[in-house]
């Protein structure tokens, strides 16, 4: 649907290229006729990756929850956030703790294919959107430092001591 408005889209899938769910994916490429659309990468170097996100337009990764399987935090959400992408995730597996919806990106239900089409095509067509969810994305990655990080987990930490000794009578 998109590479008809967008023909010379291709997209960029980095990782393990081993296994049952790399070879399901490679079939479903050759069977959508989109294979020569698709490239794959893996074991890439630092350098490497970040020349492949300063070469993208967007970033897109939609996993789904499968039985107790979820993908987390979601990283490369932040990862391309830094280098000025505007972001596509999922809702509801991790990605909402990477991702400000509608700042950073657009997050769209789990396994709804027209949804993520319209996301992308959103973005593919609206430059100053991508510009302005880039740079929010830029700044969001900047702020999130180890120090950062760091004080967020003191203040939960500092945060469940006081309830746990005010619920127990212990202030």
């Amino acid at each position: 649907r998109i590479k008809k408005q967008f023909p010379d889209l291709a997209y960029v899938i980095v990782g393990n290229q081993r296994g049952r769910y790399f070879h399901e994916m490679q079939k479903n490429i050759i069977d959508l006729g989109i294979a020569d659309d698709v490239r794959f990468y893996q074991d890439l170097t630092d350098e490497d990756l970040l020349a492949l996100y300063d070469h993208a337009v967007c970033f897109l990764l939609t996993p789904a929850r499968m039985d107790m399987y979820v993908e987390g935090f979601g990283l490369v959400y932040r990862e391309a956030g830094a280098r000025k992408l505007a972001v596509i995730g999922s809702k509801d597996c991790g990605a909402e703790d990477a991702v400000q919806d509608g700042v950073t990106g657009i997050l769209c239900p789990q396994n709804d294919i027209s949804a993520v089409a319209d996301a992308l095509h959103r973005l593919l067509e609206d430059a100053a959107l991508r510009k302005r969810m880039g740079e929010a994305g830029r700044k969001l990655a900047q702020s999130w430092t180890w120090s950062n990080v760091a004080e967020q987990y003191k203040a939960i930490y500092a945060e469940v001591l006081y309830l746990n000794t005010h619920k127990h009578g212990m202030a």
